[in-house]
Order: C-alpha cells, then structure tokens, then sequence
C-alpha cells in the first residue's frame, strides 16, 4: 500500500510540472530575448592602444604630456581623434582626477572641456550648457570670471573640483585630457 501512495505522489507531482511547464518555457524565452543584444546592437570594443576607460564607460581617455594652453590642448585632442574631456558624472570626474595624478610631472591642474560663451555662461565644447540638472563640480566661488578674463575651464586635481582661467594660462605643467568614444562594432 505504502508503494502505491508513493506512485500517486510522483504521478502528481509529475502533473504539477508539467502543468507548469509551458510558463517556465515562456519565462525562460522572454528572459532570453530580454537579455540578448539584437542582431543591429552595437558592441563597444576596447580602447585604441595609449588610450584607458573605467568600467561602464562609453570612452576612451588620453593624458596630454606637455603643457599647453586650452587652443592647443583642443587641438591636439583633435589631432589624435578626439576632443577635451566633458565631464557628465562624478564617477567620471573622480577618474579622470585619478588619471592625470599618474602622471609624475603633472601638477595640480588639467584643461577640461568646459568655454564659457560672450555672457560667461559655461557649457561644453560639444554645445552642452552647464544647467541645474547636469553634473557640475565647481571650486567654491568659482566660476568667478577673474578680471573678465577666465572663459576656459580647469581641474583642480587636489579637489576634483573645476575652476574658470585665462585660456592662454600655460602654468607649468597645465597638461590636458582627451576623449573620445570607444570603438563599436556591429554584430
């Protein structure tokens, strides 16, 4: 008798499975296609060599090694396919910081990407402005406009924070940093 009951039980519990069965095939076809980049989705590569990213980043930076003033900084950003760094979190701020400390003979500053217009608003070299809802990590009292002068942006690296200066300042060593996306390849 025992047998018997034992028999029922796994015929039941047979039942409830496959009872069960197509909505754990569904879930597992829609966690599948959830989850699955499709056949147009763009995979990003990694970093031209001379170039470093942080985990989660869409790109790729680049120190500049000798002092220049912001022009020239852009410039050469330009010439090795990208631009001055913009600057949208503070996870990136904080790389970016880290970065420029690897490098011995860097100081205490690093041109970003940041130009303020003809009324001194500050925005990014792609156009962006610098609005109450974006990430902005200005020095306290900063951006000042010293003299009228200071329409480029800076980072300090001792704060992380950025300050307005001269664009023509080429203290030594202001160096710079580039970026520019990464790489994709299509599936």
């Amino acid at each position: 008798m025992q047998g018997k009951q034992v028999i029922i039980m796994q015929t039941q519990w047979s039942t409830v499975i496959m009872s069960k069965l197509p909505l754990f095939l569904a879930f597992l076809l829609v966690s599948f296609t959830t989850f699955l980049p499709s056949a147009n989705a763009a995979r990003y590569l990694s970093c031209p060599n001379g170039w470093l990213t942080y985990e989660g980043s869409r790109s790729c930076y680049r120190l500049g090694g000798t002092t220049k003033k912001w022009i020239e900084a852009r410039k050469a950003c330009f010439a090795m396919g990208g631009d001055l760094v913009k600057i949208d979190s503070a996870q990136e701020n904080n790389y970016v910081a880290l970065l420029a400390r690897t490098i011995p003979k860097n100081n205490n500053y690093l041109w970003i990407g940041l130009v303020a217009d003809k009324n001194h608003k500050f925005m990014w070299i792609d156009g962006t402005y610098l609005c109450g809802h974006q990430y902005s990590n200005w020095r306290p009292g900063e951006p000042s406009n010293d003299g009228g002068v200071e329409k480029c942006g800076h980072l300090y690296l001792d704060s992380m924070t950025w300050n307005d200066d001269t664009c023509v300042q080429k203290r030594p060593p202001l160096s710079y940093i580039c970026e520019k996306e990464k790489p994709k390849h299509l599936n």
